[in-house]
């Protein structure tokens, strides 16, 4: 599950699709849209209406909820970019949005942080955090994180939000959408159009998703 098929590139309203290896538009069904068959299972989460006020196209992950991928994405530890849409109106705990981590100290999970509700991503040792917070306040943002060394950065509505530099290791755990290891720690929120890439994306490209 870790080799990733060679991806046709399809036009789509100029979302990027080069290095796409997986999608989840959430639109009445949890399929993955890329071409690589990572179909999700869904554990609980419900569809809801999208920021663009369309009815059934994105999920609500509710306590215990999280829809699993499997293991997949064993060789995402560098170069590589991830890219969301979410809404809470509560991160009363660490809230998951999207996992590849069994154990506390494996390969690595993006969340909501607690209290200051900035947008956290954990490399297994340390959880990096967004220069900005108060992301807690019941509207759509687009989160992208674009892993690349010690270039790496948080770009927050399109626009950047802090680097840091990941050290990440694999593992062979499920991916979950919504938690870690299968239901622990679920976000009480929303997410939508959920996209992962095997490459680093460019500001235009993140400004193009992050005007979706």
């Amino acid at each position: 599950m870790g080799v990733f098929p060679t991806l046709i590139l399809k036009p789509d309203g100029g979302i990027p699709t080069n290095g796409l290896i997986a999608e989840y538009l959430f639109n009445n069904n949890f399929l993955d849209t890329s071409g690589s068959g990572f179909n999700g299972t869904n554990n609980g989460t419900t569809f809801v209406t999208d920021r663009n006020s369309a009815s059934n196209s994105a999920i609500f992950v509710g306590s215990g909820n999280f829809v699993q991928l499997g293991n997949i994405f064993t060789g995402l530890t560098d170069n590589f970019s991830i890219s969301l849409w979410f809404k809470t109106a509560s991160a009363t705990g660490l809230t998951r949005m999207l996992t590849k981590r069994g154990s506390p100290t494996e390969q690595w999970d993006m969340s909501l942080i607690p209290t200051s509700t900035e947008v956290g991503f954990f490399d297994g040792s340390v959880t990096f955090t967004t220069t900005t917070g108060g992301f807690a306040d019941n509207a759509w943002r687009h989160i992208c994180i674009v892993i690349n060394g010690s270039s790496s950065e948080f770009f927050m509505n399109g626009t950047g939000d802090g680097t840091f530099s990941p050290t990440i290791t694999t593992s062979n755990d499920n991916v979950n959408i919504g938690s870690i290891r299968d239901g622990v720690a679920s976000m009480d929120g929303n997410l939508d159009d959920i996209r992962v890439y095997n490459r680093v994306l460019t500001q235009a490209e993140i400004t193009i998703l992050a005007n979706e």
